[in-house]
C-alpha cells in the first residue's frame, strides 16, 4: 500500500504499523521534540499502532483499506512533541497509565 508520511512517499506492507513504518525511515533517533508520537490521518489521530491496512482486508479480487486511510487518501502527518497534537498526546498518556495500574 502507498502511503505519503509526512510528504515522503513508502511502499506498506499489509499489517505494518505505522510505529514499524517510522522505525523502517529512521525517525527515531531518541530526541523527544523530533521523534513521532502519533499520527493524524483524516482530521483524525491514532497511535502509532495503528495498521493502515491490514492482511485480512486484502484479497485477490480487490485491497480493501481502513476507513481513515480511504479518507485521507494514503496522507499521514506525524505529530511530535513540537506540535500542539504530540505535546498533548505525550502528557496525557503517562495519565491514562497511571489510572490503569491502580
Amino acid at each position: 500500500m502507498k502511503l505519503i508520511i509526512d510528504g515522503v512517499s513508502v511502499e506498506a506492507k499489509s499489517d505494518q504499523s505505522l510505529y514499524d513504518i517510522c522505525g523502517e525511515l529512521g525517525l527515531f533517533n531518541g530526541r523527544l521534540s523530533n521523534d513521532p508520537l502519533a499520527a493524524k490521518i483524516a482530521g483524525r489521530i491514532f497511535t502509532l499502532n495503528y495498521v493502515p491496512q491490514r492482511a485480512k482486508d486484502v484479497t485477490r479480487e480487490r485491497e480493501s483499506v481502513r476507513k481513515a486511510m480511504a479518507a485521507s487518501g494514503g496522507v499521514i502527518r506525524l505529530q511530535r512533541y513540537r506540535d500542539p497534537v504530540g505535546r498533548d498526546v505525550y502528557i496525557c498518556a503517562p495519565r491514562s497509565l497511571s489510572f490503569s495500574s491502580l
